[in-house]
């Protein structure tokens, strides 16, 4: 099970950060972790009334601006990859010269996306199910659970470290030469150890989602989850109208 370095903020993390995870999307409860997309709320209900409003880029002053994770430089460049792309496997190369064993990656300027829990729990008592009946018996079995919340950043800052722990000197111009997307690259105030990606558009690192409860097609509310994914990233994530058409076939795990 993957480490939620989130949990103290009541966040589940997401190991490989992604762009499509947002409020309003459903998870799947496989090996008792919410750890696979697999559509929206709107393939699984019908509802006259409309889904509560989403509020894009809120500031996070009351949870954290910034978040550090360190990591194995491995896992670090795949983060760096999900910002700004394949040029992060030239940088690994970079770095593998310079031996760096650990990335200390901090999300800078994060905000939130999110839609108000009780306003979806009146959206869930008013809607009908339209879904198959797998996605049915997935729902009467509390395997699905809906996300309200993603924290998002477009700027990641990372203090590459050998194995001693001693921090690596970076260039910038020669790292700005190797990205790609778009990202631009900067160095931290006098420390030429500490570099910072601006990405064209932000990735989602963490998530909150709430536990859709039925008994017989009839909704008793939410609950919130707890567990933390063992590898967002790296399972499968259903197209938008795969769910759809799973009918009573179980849906595969990678």
């Amino acid at each position: 099970m993957a480490d939620n370095w989130l949990k103290e903020y009541r966040f589940t993390a997401v190991e490989l950060p992604r762009r499509d995870l947002a409020p309003a999307d459903v998870v799947f409860r496989s090996n008792g972790d919410f750890d696979q997309k697999v559509g929206s709320l709107p393939m699984l209900f019908s509802s006259a009334p409309e889904l509560p409003l989403t509020t894009s880029g809120e500031p996070t002053g009351s949870i954290a601006r910034s978040f550090e994770k360190k990591v194995e430089a491995g896992l670090g460049l795949k983060i760096l990859g999900a910002l700004f792309g394949a040029g992060a496997g030239k940088l690994g190369a970079d770095l593998e010269a310079k031996n760096a064993k650990t990335l200390a990656v901090t999300y800078e300027e994060v905000t939130q996306d999110s839609l108000a829990v009780l306003e979806l729990q009146t959206w869930l008592e008013e809607a009908q199910i339209k879904t198959s009946r797998q996605a049915t018996d997935w729902l009467n079995q509390e395997k699905l659970a809906a996300v309200t919340a993603v924290l998002r950043t477009a700027t990641l800052s990372i203090v590459a470290q050998r194995e001693s722990g001693v921090a690596i000197e970076l260039d910038v111009p020669q790292i700005q030469g190797l990205v790609e997307g778009g990202a631009k690259v900067s160095a931290g105030s006098g420390d030429s150890s500490k570099i910072t990606f601006t990405g064209e558009e932000p990735i989602a690192f963490g998530f909150q989602a709430f536990v859709m409860l039925f008994d017989d097609n009839v909704s008793f509310g939410l609950e919130q989850t707890r567990a933390a994914p063992q590898d967002f990233g790296q399972q499968a994530w259903t197209g938008a109208t795969e769910l759809e058409t799973l009918g009573d076939e179980s849906l595969p795990v990678d």
